[in-house]
Parts: C-alpha cells; sequence; structure tokens
C-alpha cells in the first residue's frame, strides 16, 4: 500500500485523467489483484479479464471517485467481480445442464416414438398374416382392452375360442416382434400391452 501521501497524489492525478498516475495505480495493483483473481477463479485467463475489466471501469469511473483508500476500495471491487463471476458460471452451468437434460430428453422422446411407430408398423404387418377372427380377437383384448367374456359376448364365441384364437394371434406376434421386445420394454410400455 502506498504512503499516504503518494495515494492521495494517484487518487488526485487518477481523478484528473493524468496517465501516469492511472499506470502507476495499474503497476502497483496488477499483482497482488490478480493474484486474489486467480485464488478464486482457478483460470488465469478469467482472472486476467476481471483484473482489466476492474481497471477499465476504475479509467472511466475515474472522475466519480471520491477520496476514498484506493487499497481497500481496489480489494472490495475485486472481490464483488469475483463474486459476480461465479454467480454467472453457476448460471451458466445450469442453464448448460437444463440444455443438455432437455436434450437428452427430447432424443429419447423421438427415439422411443420411432420405435413406438415402428412397433406398431410390424403389429399391423403381423396381424395380416392372422385369420380375420384371430385378428379382430387380438384387437379386441390389446387394443380395446376388451377381457376374454366380453369379447365373446362381442363376436358370439365361447370364451374357450377367443382364447383360442388370442393364443394364435400371440404366437405370430412374437415371432414378428422378435426384434423389437427389447427396444418395446426399454420404451416404457409394459409389454402386456400386446403380449
Amino acid at each position: 500500500m502506498p504512503e499516504p501521501d503518494t495515494h492521495k497524489m494517484l487518487l488526485e492525478g487518477l481523478k484528473n485523467g493524468d496517465h501516469d498516475a492511472y499506470k502507476a495505480v495499474f503497476d502497483l495493483y496488477w499483482d497482488p489483484l490478480f493474484s486474489y483473481a486467480l485464488r478464486k477463479i482457478k483460470s488465469s485467463e478469467d482472472a486476467k479479464e476481471i483484473v482489466q475489466s476492474l481497471f477499465l471501469q476504475l479509467w472511466e469511473g475515474r472522475e466519480r471517485i471520491d477520496d476514498v483508500n484506493l487499497d481497500h476500495f481496489l480489494k472490495v471491487c475485486i472481490r464483488n467481480k469475483c463474486v459476480d463471476f461465479i454467480r454467472r458460471q453457476l448460471l451458466q452451468g445450469r442453464y448448460t445442464e437444463h440444455c443438455r437434460n432437455y436434450t437428452a430428453i427430447a432424443a429419447w422422446e423421438t427415439q422411443n416414438a420411432i420405435s413406438v411407430n415402428e412397433i406398431a408398423r410390424q403389429v399391423e404387418f403381423g396381424l395380416k398374416y392372422l385369420p380375420e377372427k384371430s385378428q379382430q380377437v387380438f384387437r379386441l383384448s390389446r387394443f380395446e382392452g376388451y377381457s376374454t367374456r366380453e369379447i365373446a359376448d362381442e363376436i358370439q364365441l365361447s370364451e374357450k375360442s377367443v382364447q383360442y384364437h388370442l393364443t394364435k394371434a400371440m404366437k405370430v406376434m412374437k415371432v414378428c416382434l422378435k426384434d423389437f421386445i427389447l427396444t418395446y420394454l426399454l420404451v416404457g410400455t409394459h409389454a402386456s400391452d400386446f403380449f
């Protein structure tokens, strides 16, 4: 810290736009301010930018500087700038994390939508290989959620016949969907929706 008289001269010169006084303040305080910022920020580049920003603001606002303790004033300023920097980094980190999470969720949902569409196409493909009655039983059971008794009442068959058609349909579907079973389970839908 400069002597009180030197401190007063530097402050007065700074307020009056004296470049030599500004350079003297810069030379006197750069290293301690940079060291402080580096300890807090842990990045040489960022610490350098923070100190440069502080000196730029000091020069631009020089006319508004009152009779302050320059040493204390600059220490408070660098501390505040470091706190602001860290706060911005934290907020940006949260924003980046949010974007990363959103992107991952969007990709997951897109992939799942594609998988579900592929499975639906494969189911329709498999149904074409079934007799009409078996198709009807499968659709009522798996798409409409009808019970065996409800299907029997709906299409005038015995419950035993409904079970027969459903078993037949399931065998065909398992063959048609063998490549999709794992994907389908990963989508998060219950396998019992089809099987």
